[in-house]
Formats: C-alpha cells, sequence, structure tokens
C-alpha cells in the first residue's frame, strides 16, 4: 500500500512513482514533496472524489487542502487514497460492472417473470431470423412485443410500411437495446400486445 500511517505522528505518506506527499487528515492539508507531485496530487484526489479548497491552498507553496467525499468516513477515505492507479481502475470496473447489473435486472419478459439478461435477449434476437422471410406485418410485430412506447411515446409501434425489412428491423434492434441499457425493457404478454394494438390502432 502506497500510503502509511507515520508512527508516532497525525499524518500520512504516500509514495507513488513521481507522487509523494504527507497528508494531514484531521486537517486536511496536504504537503506535497515537489512541484510536479502538487499538480499530480490535484489529480489523485480528485479523481478519488475529494474536493480541492483551492480558497486555502496554495499550489506555490505545494500544499493543498482537501476536504473528505461526503460518503466516506475517514477510514473509507484512507483505504481509497492508498489504492494505487491499477487498483483504483480495477474498482472503477469492478464499481460499474455492478451498477450495470443492477440496471439489467429490472429488465423484465412480463410472460414469465424472469429478468431478461444480455444472453436472454441475444437469444430472443436470434429467433428474427425465422421473421425476417416473412412480411413487414410479422417483423413489425415481433419489435411491438416489446414496450419501445416508454422510449418513444409519440410513435409507440413500429408501422407497417414500405422500408426495407432491414431498415425495420434495424430501427426495432436500436430501440430494444436502448431501453434494455437503461433497465426499462419490457416483453409484453398476449394480453398486453394486443390491448397496446388495440390503443393505437383505435
Amino acid at each position: 500500500m502506497a500510503l502509511n500511517k507515520i508512527e508516532g505522528c497525525n499524518y500520512y505518506s504516500y509514495q507513488e512513482g513521481l507522487l509523494g506527499y504527507l497528508y494531514y487528515i484531521e486537517s486536511g492539508i496536504v504537503k506535497c514533496n515537489n512541484a510536479n507531485s502538487t499538480y499530480l496530487a490535484i489529480e489523485h484526489f480528485s479523481r478519488r472524489g475529494f474536493e480541492i479548497d483551492w480558497l486555502n491552498s496554495n499550489v506555490g507553496r505545494r500544499q493543498l487542502t482537501v476536504t473528505l467525499p461526503e460518503h466516506l468516513t475517514q477510514e473509507e477515505s484512507l483505504s481509497v487514497l492508498g489504492k494505487t492507479k491499477e487498483e483504483l481502475y480495477a474498482q472503477e470496473t469492478e464499481d460499474k460492472r455492478k451498477v450495470r447489473e443492477e440496471i439489467i435486472s429490472r429488465n423484465v419478459d412480463n410472460s414469465t417473470g424472469k429478468v431478461i439478461t444480455e444472453k436472454y435477449l441475444r437469444e430472443l434476437m436470434s429467433t428474427l431470423n425465422s421473421v425476417v422471410n416473412k412480411d413487414r406485418t410479422n417483423i413489425s410485430d415481433w419489435f411491438n412485443k416489446f414496450n419501445i412506447e416508454a422510449i418513444r411515446p409519440n410513435a409507440p409501434i413500429i408501422v407497417v410500411s414500405t422500408k426495407p425489412k432491414k431498415t425495420i428491423i434495424t430501427e426495432g434492434r436500436g430501440l430494444i437495446w436502448k431501453l434494455f441499457e437503461k433497465g426499462e425493457l419490457r416483453k409484453l404478454t398476449k394480453e398486453e400486445f394486443a390491448n397496446k394494438m388495440g390503443r393505437v390502432n383505435n
């Protein structure tokens, strides 16, 4: 760990590559080793969610004043500061993965109550192959069985038109993936689909 508590002192020492500083956690003061470290420290603390108090900082004297991220305790903030760039990147990647998983878990197939995972959606998309050789109504209906009205309420269905089949498929795929990435995709039940088409066509 690049951040170390100095025995018998009220500050921590950090050294990684060209970045070196002393951090007084109670006052939020950061004393940097040199001018280069000062600029690296600004990026270092900012990337980890700390606010730079510019009013009380003096870059020329290689001293910064920082405030803890609101959502972190002192102990947690020290853990974050102690991470190397590689460790921080790995943590950020893991956090993004967890956030995306939580979002994806909100996509639901209403007819089964199951989550529409990315794998499941790709499997559903593969069934388009059996529809492509049919007419435009079949292709449009395939996409209309999803809640595309949630993303474009003014045009709630893909209408049958003279558009090439490939264009209809590209349009439909785009709408479905957008809803999926937002965690708002629903595959309608037969009753929901029938009611939706009835409302639009009346």
